[in-house]
């Protein structure tokens, strides 16, 4: 770790870093503490345990929360001291302060060969209350990181084991040494993606059983409640006793308009002679029928008359009621355009 690594941070960071050596009483930096002044003792750290580790990484600003807290064991800090990254946990005791410094390098958990981030805590040891922490890592100064809850997670995990209450020359020593040195690479088929427990309890379940065969009365059943359904199924259709719901019903016939006079013109008409003009007219008039249904829906669909498109289209090319008189005695000095 860079002895000179307060000089080099900006104004507002060295402000926000300082107050938290203030409120340790340290009287210096813990990077610059001289590697022989740090202690690897379990039974000299504070006995802390999980309610106050999870109060300080709740109420410190960061990505922990409440919730992700009762799930601690999907957390990144967790499965990274689960998996080793933390080395070996070492002490200090600043001269006149009533806290204690917990330092580890904590292996990144996307570099593990890379060099690792070097967190430290500050722990009052009688009311065994986290007062400040820090990590050298990209996190910003004024909020926790996983490798600082990793580094929490370890030592909360050595109380609970009781490795603070042996002596050092036991399994505690041992224990806080025990850390990835280094990550070897492997083939993938040589990888252990799962716990054996994990797998065991996997293989041992009976994942082939064969189902019972259902009885008659239990189809019976199934069935009944399928057709109490608002929305039955169509499946029940395939169910002599339950088809009739699905039985086909005639539909409404379509009403429609009969045929726009209009439609019937064609160019090619006008170079017909007389005779086949009338041939044609006579053909059409044979194969043009208006139905009572198609009446009833003309009538229905042109009573506002003027204000509606549909009577003007229906008008076009017929001799109406109002226009009779017209048609019958048209003035021959001077006929209608249309006659």
């Amino acid at each position: 770790m860079s002895y000179g690594y307060l000089d080099d941070l900006s104004h507002s960071d060295r402000a926000r870093y300082t107050s938290k050596l203030t409120a340790l009483s340290a009287g210096t930096c813990p990077y610059k503490i001289p590697a022989g002044s740090w202690i690897d003792d379990p039974t000299k750290w504070p006995v802390i345990e999980w309610p106050d580790v999870a109060y300080y990484l709740i109420e410190t600003p960061g990505v922990f929360t409440r919730e992700s807290m009762r799930n601690r064991r999907s957390l990144e800090a967790h499965n990274q001291f689960e998996s080793g990254w933390v080395k070996t946990v070492r002490y200090f005791k600043p001269t006149d302060s009533p806290h204690c410094i917990l330092k580890a390098d904590v292996i990144p958990s996307q570099r593990v060969n890379d060099t690792p981030h070097h967190p430290w805590v500050g722990l009052h040891e009688k009311d065994r209350v986290v007062t400040a922490a820090h990590c050298d890592c990209m996190a910003p100064i004024g909020k926790s990181c996983s490798h600082v809850a990793a580094l929490l997670f370890k030592v909360e995990a050595a109380v609970r084991l009781g490795y603070t209450s042996r002596a050092c020359t036991e399994l505690p020593c041992y224990w806080n040494n025990d850390f990835v040195k280094k990550v070897k690479p492997a083939p993938v088929h040589s990888i252990q993606f799962y716990k054996k427990s994990a797998t065991k309890t996997v293989s041992q379940r009976n994942r082939y059983a064969t189902p019972s065969i259902a009885t008659d009365r239990e189809k019976k059943q199934l069935l009944d409640s399928l057709a109490s359904c608002s929305r039955q199924p169509v499946g029940l259709s395939l169910f002599e006793e339950h088809c009739q719901p699905f039985c086909w019903k005639a539909t409404a016939e379509l009403e429609r308009l009969p045929r726009y006079l209009t439609s019937l013109y064609k160019p090619g008409y006008a170079s017909m002679t007389p005779t086949e003009l009338h041939c044609e007219v006579e053909e059409i008039l044979t194969s043009l029928t208006v139905t009572d249904a198609e009446l009833r829906y003309v009538d229905k669909c042109t009573v506002n008359q003027t204000a509606c498109l549909t009577w003007f289209m229906m008008r076009a090319g017929r001799t109406t009621a109002s226009r009779a008189h017209s048609v019958l005695h048209p003035r021959l000095d001077h006929p209608s355009a249309s006659l």
